[in-house]
């Protein structure tokens, strides 16, 4: 059951292009989820003969409009404003102008959707965040990473005044410290306005506060703001070409991992937590110098190296860099948990034991020969971060992955453009 509902949502959402279609299903959780006894927020929201039921009956008989259901729809997020007084929730509501056939067909595949539980929206909702980040060549974050970042996060703070992701895209690694820890406030940004839509779905679906909420479209290295963040939490393209568009404190190499950093760092007020490609950890050129820099101010408080394959669709090796300002130790902590992971199909995740397993050496900061040790500052004055305490499993041998890292980029976006291609073309027809 769950495989089926989550391949016939991708397929309404590869009909609508991606922005219909969240708007659809929102609009059905609204009026289907009960919320108090019997009653629904649609019931609240939506006239009598406006609920999403009144909808698929319309588009099955061949009388359902753009025009009359855009206006239901504004009709509830009116109501909605003016309840709560505030238009966080505005773009959910907002339907773009579809032929009137094709929206009935949308409407339909919506509705014929066997949800049977909440959890089912969120497992929708979840499949398409991970579409939408592989149409635009990012990697969304798997939930084995998420509970690492929640963990990470929880081994330090119950509650958290501000939580920020600078790169939240459907805000996975917010939503994960959330439900791990109390947040007053929690900020987003992201360039992909389809991604934040997806985020503030998923945040109602999980019951977070939506007066917690703060979300910005745009692009995190662009903006110049001074604002601090008790803690960071971010999964951020990886190796994006800068292209000579950002001015940074210390200049970078070609790719933008290392002037993510320092904009993180800029906005530090007491942890971040990073998920980083490997190649961060070794690059030579301008890069190297950054690193220095980043060493000499002793950043650093634990670098976790993760697995292979745990996004799917490529083999780029990852890190997680704990970063914090108040270091005053003479050492970092190093966690090598590369051989720490279980085999699926067609890649890997970190089990949740495991994810407990790296929470309890991170926690405890005791050497644990060939998977952990503290690391003195003066011992890696070259730059290169990269250090192998394990090797079971794989290969001790480094490796330089940035020509994977520029091929992958290359090929998921030559099948984006293939599928909006073809989504044009099946519209067109």
């Amino acid at each position: 059951m769950g495989e089926k509902i989550i391949s016939e949502g991708i397929d309404a959402w590869r009909i609508s292009g991606g922005r219909n279609f969240p708007v659809l299903l929102f609009y059905r959780y609204l009026c289907e989820t009960k919320e108090a006894g019997d009653t629904t927020v649609g019931d609240i929201l939506f006239p009598a003969g406006a609920r999403f039921k009144d909808a698929a009956d319309k588009a099955s008989q061949g009388t359902l409009s753009w025009k009359w259901l855009t206006d239901m729809l504004y009709k509830g997020r009116e109501k909605l404003e003016n309840y709560r007084g505030d238009t966080i929730l505005e773009d959910l509501f907002l339907l773009e102008r579809m032929d009137d056939a094709l929206l009935a067909q949308l409407v339909g595949m919506t509705a014929r959707l066997e949800i049977q539980e909440r959890d089912d929206y969120r497992k929708i909702f979840t499949a398409c965040a991970a579409e939408e980040s592989r149409k635009t060549g990012d990697f969304y974050t798997p939930l084995c990473l998420s509970e690492l970042m929640a963990g990470l996060v929880a081994s330090h703070y119950k509650v958290v005044d501000n939580l920020y992701d600078p790169a939240c895209g459907a805000g996975f690694l917010l939503s994960g410290v959330s439900r791990v820890c109390k947040v007053k406030n929690i900020y987003g940004c992201d360039v992909n306005d389809q991604a934040l839509r997806l985020a503030k779905i998923l945040a109602v679906i999980d019951g977070v506060d939506v007066s917690s909420l703060h979300f910005t479209c745009g692009d995190m290295l662009a903006h110049k703001g001074k604002e601090i963040y008790q803690v960071q939490v971010a999964n951020p393209p990886f190796s994006m070409n800068l292209k000579g568009k950002y001015t940074m404190p210390i200049q970078c190499g070609a790719f933008a991992d290392w002037a993510i950093i320092q904009n993180i760092i800029s906005h530090m007020g007491e942890r971040a937590f990073v998920i980083l490609p490997l190649g961060v950890l070794y690059r030579n050129g301008k890069d190297k110098n950054v690193r220095k820099w980043f060493l000499e101010e002793k950043f650093l408080e634990t670098l976790i190296l993760l697995p292979r394959r745990l996004f799917p669709g490529t083999p780029i090796p990852v890190c997680c860099m704990a970063l914090t300002k108040d270091n005053i130790r003479d050492h970092f902590f190093l966690i090598d948990a590369t051989d720490m992971y279980t085999k699926k199909r067609g890649g890997a995740y970190i089990s949740q034991d495991q994810v407990m397993d790296i929470l309890g050496m991170y926690q405890k900061r005791k050497n644990i020969e060939g998977v952990a040790a503290k690391v003195r500052w003066d011992e890696i004055q070259d730059g290169n971060l990269y250090i192998r305490l394990a090797g079971t499993k794989e290969n001790k041998e480094q490796t330089d992955w940035n020509g994977y890292e520029k091929e992958i980029r290359e090929k998921i976006t030559t099948v984006s453009r293939l599928e909006e291609l073809i989504g044009r073309l099946c519209r067109w027809k």
